[in-house]
């Protein structure tokens, strides 16, 4: 083995020196207290609990961890009999939770005979399922927040990009930094043990409210570009630092279950192979292919946490996303209306007569003419004739549905070929629940699969471009065009 000279050794500790002070620049997050103290709520085992209603106080019980979310609280001889919810009061490592409307079960006994007599002992045994633990104090004063929330597995870097940042023991990339409602935040992904887990931090001191609304925001968003809602369970944790260093309070909520994808339906990706080994593919997008940067994913979280409207857009279609081809395209079709409604609203409607005054001018005219023939209408025509062409006169300034449906697209200067358009077409069959209008002889499933995921292909380019992105999507069509037994005349990724 050659010997390492002098100004090989210079140039290593050189090296050395210069790796460990960029490290030290990175953002650094203070996050051991934060698992520590999840741990100790996790791993507990005996505590005690009160319930005041009853005059129960401080008797001993056991909380167990539900690994898929949830406690379950175990009590041996609950004399009292408890027939409705009540609320309780535990006491976990000396801190005071209250959890309300808790409801008891017999959950069974135990029996046997005494060794000192020849009668018998045992215990009765109840349980409640708990969906949250929240301090038996108000919360209502600003803090430092942070939202841990389990994934499992490392994820934003693939639909967000993302920073380096470390932590007491390692360095990663992970971070991305957002501003919500003029608020800064750090949303970043941390791995503890062998899991993954979303963190969100506040970057000043927020409302629970308000950081509770915009966690929702932002894990909204990212189901909507990685179709991954990650839900289930979520840790809220308090600090009067920044740095997190000190935890004041943890709070634990159950939320609704997750609903995830893996690789189906979202629309941008940062890593081309992971839908396609071809060469000329992944040539030609490999160095433009991107995802979200933190300036439209902020853009995104704040449409989400400001607009109700949007939210239930994006939540219509994460959860179309999950549904059967019975519901997913009826999910799909309502979602189109509400961004159709959205664009065609923010770039002045479709009325052929836009100028109000014009406009009622001319249904005004149009009346009188109904008015001056009405006689004459009602020798030839049904007895409701004249209340029809009435209707009809107050809708002759509004867009025909379909012109309604495809103006964004004109806008947006999205292409669509025949059969987008025939899925535009098909979308009142859907909602109506009609049959859908396809060739005789054509496999029925694989054509409403294939609508469906236009459908769904359709929503994301017009959402995207609503939200200022620019780049490739995924056309989720031209991946299945294998099972779907035909080929499909676009590219696996295209350009918006």
């Amino acid at each position: 083995m050659e010997k390492i000279s002098k100004e090989g050794k210079k140039e290593i500790e050189k090296l050395r020196k210069e790796a460990i002070e960029s490290a030290e620049r990175l953002p650094k997050k203070i996050i051991k207290p934060s698992f520590d103290v999840i741990d100790n709520l996790r791993c507990t085992g005996d505590i005690h609990f009160s319930i005041p209603s009853k005059g129960i106080e401080y008797e001993p019980a056991r909380l167990i961890k539900h690994q898929s979310g949830g406690f379950k609280l175990e009590i041996d001889n609950l004399i009292n009999e408890i027939e409705e919810p009540c609320d309780i009061v535990l006491i976990i490592n000396e801190i005071r939770y209250i959890v309300s409307d808790v409801y008891f079960q017999f959950s069974g006994g135990t029996i046997s005979r005494n060794t000192h007599n020849d009668l018998f002992s045992g215990t009765l045994g109840s349980a409640a399922f708990l969906h949250s633990l929240n301090l038996d104090t108000e919360n209502k004063e600003d803090s430092y927040r942070r939202c841990v929330l389990p994934i499992g597995e490392s994820i934003i870097g693939s639909f967000v990009q993302t920073e380096w940042y470390r932590t007491e023991w390692n360095n990663g990339a992970g971070l991305v930094i957002l501003s919500i409602n003029d608020i800064s935040f750090d949303f970043y992904q941390a791995k503890y043990g062998s899991d993954y887990f979303f963190v969100v931090d506040s970057k000043i001191e927020v409302s629970f409210d308000i950081f509770s609304d915009i966690c929702n925001a932002i894990t909204l968003a990212f189901g909507f570009l990685s179709a991954n809602f990650y839900q289930n369970e979520a840790y809220f944790l308090s600090s009067d630092d920044e740095s997190f260093e000190i935890i004041s309070r943890v709070e634990y909520k159950q939320l609704r279950e997750s609903i995830l994808m893996c690789g189906a339906y979202n629309p941008i990706i940062s890593n081309p192979y992971q839908y396609s080994k071809d060469d000329k593919i992944i040539e030609k997008v490999g160095t433009s292919i991107r995802v979200f940067n933190a300036a439209e994913f902020s853009s995104l979280c704040n449409r989400l946490f400001s607009d109700e409207n949007y939210q239930e857009l994006i939540l219509l279609i994460i959860e179309s996303n999950a549904g059967s081809l019975i519901l997913q395209p009826a999910g799909y079709a309502v979602a189109l209306e509400k961004i159709t409604n959205i664009v065609v609203e923010e770039n002045g409607g479709l009325k052929p007569i836009p100028d109000k005054r014009l406009s009622s001018k001319f249904l005004k005219a149009m009346r009188e003419v109904l008015k001056s023939m009405k006689e004459e209408i009602n020798e030839v025509g049904n007895e409701d004739s004249i209340v029809i062409l009435g209707k009809n006169i107050d809708k002759m300034n509004s867009p025909t549905n379909r012109d309604k449906l495809t103006k964004p697209f004109n806008i947006y200067e999205i292409d669509l070929d025949a059969k987008d358009q025939e899925a535009i077409a098909n979308r009142n069959n859907f909602l109506h629940g009609r049959g859908l209008n396809v060739a005789e002889g054509t496999d029925l499933f694989n054509e409403v699969w294939e609508t469906s995921m236009r459908l769904n292909g359709m929503i994301n380019k017009l959402i995207l471009k609503h939200l200022g992105y620019s780049g490739y999507v995924i056309n989720h069509v031209k991946r299945y065009e294998v099972a779907l037994g035909k080929e499909i005349g676009k590219e696996l990724f295209e350009k918006i």
